[in-house]
């Protein structure tokens, strides 16, 4: 669903999120443009191969690392600290970053002594994470392509569906085994 969503938004180009803003993939070349620029990486893995993704399009780790946290925070920066004027209206871009990541780490959760969204599901943390999960499904839901249509109603509706099935099935499976395991006993 990673990879998917990442193809959706580098050949769409735009997306609108429930608030009318645009995420936009242009955010995330013009941060690969500033960092070759500048010789440096603000924090994060964006490079070439990120950018011009569809010769290793297979590569998890690279749609990881694309639609990361550390490329939404480098956003910010050049928003907040750099103050360019190409990325002040780069905050729905950071948020779709943002809620994608949080998912894949909550999916994708395999350390049993991790924090926050890379942390197993457990009783002890359910009331975050399944504030986060019930949250997460409703945002992709709401995205609409730039000619207005909504994306699970498009024929790209596959990463939408399948990202809220994840989620919906994660909670599930956790209340078919802990909470009514725990009841048993």
């Amino acid at each position: 669903m990673l990879k998917i969503m990442r193809n959706l938004l580098a050949e769409k180009q735009v997306l609108v999120d429930k608030n009318g803003e645009y995420i936009n993939w242009e955010y995330l070349e013009l941060l690969h443009k500033v960092q070759a620029k500048e010789g440096l990486r603000a924090g994060n893995k964006l490079s070439q191969c990120h950018i011009h993704w569809t010769k290793q399009k297979m590569k998890v780790n690279i749609v990881a690392q694309t639609l990361s946290s550390s490329v939404a925070d480098a956003l910010e920066f050049c928003r907040d600290e750099l103050c360019l004027s190409e990325s002040a209206d780069c905050r729905a871009t950071v948020r779709y970053n943002r809620v994608i990541n949080r998912t894949f780490d909550l999916l994708n959760s395999r350390n049993p002594v991790a924090k926050g969204y890379k942390a197993p599901m457990k009783l002890a943390n359910e009331n975050f994470w399944r504030t986060f999960i019930n949250k997460a499904k409703s945002y992709p839901w709401e995205l609409k392509l730039a000619n207005g249509d909504r994306v699970c109603a498009s024929n790209r509706k596959t990463g939408v569906i399948g990202l809220i099935a994840c989620l919906s099935s994660f909670a599930a499976l956790f209340d078919k085994l802990i909470v009514v395991k725990l009841l048993v006993l």
